[in-house]
Order: C-alpha cells, then structure tokens, then sequence
C-alpha cells in the first residue's frame, strides 16, 4: 500500500504540465471564493457596529492590502494569502 502511494505521489510531480496548471488554477479561484463567503458572513457584524462609510473605508483598505500582497508575492503561499484576504473584503 505504501509502495502504490509513493507512485501515485511520484506520478504526480511528473504529470502533465496542463493538468498541474489546470489544478492550480481551480485552487487559485477556490481560495479566493472561500475568502468571499467567510467575509460575507462575518461583514454583517462588522458593518453594524462600524457603521457604512466607516466599514467601507475599512474594507478598501483591506481588499488594497490583499492585492498588495497577491502582487509582491514570492511563492504561492503568499499569493494564496493574498487571494484570501481579499476574497474576504469583496465577499
């Protein structure tokens, strides 16, 4: 059994560029829908004790620091983070 996951792993590292690519792009996208609907729970509470414009300024600043963060990134973690953090300011 450990042998077949270790040729399973293996195969996926030499895999076909395009589906490693077709991954990353889904992950990519899901990452950032997560954000979305966490933010889209949690904003309610947050815009009712700040009030409109205040929450508003707050989330533009929030949504500029994740583009921020997905624009400098370095590895994919941080790109990831960043796609988080802004997910949750559109959500």
């Amino acid at each position: 059994a450990s042998q077949e996951l270790y040729v399973q792993t293996a195969s996926y590292s030499t895999s076909n560029p395009t589906e490693q690519t077709q991954k990353l792009t889904i992950q990519v996208v899901a990452v950032y829908i997560a954000g979305e609907a966490v933010g889209a729970l949690t904003q309610t509470f947050i815009g009712d004790r700040l009030g409109r414009i205040r929450f508003m300024q707050m989330m533009c600043v929030v949504v500029t620091i994740g583009t921020i963060i997905q624009t400098a990134s370095i590895n994919i973690g941080m790109f990831l983070a960043g796609r988080v953090l802004a997910g949750f300011a559109v959500g």
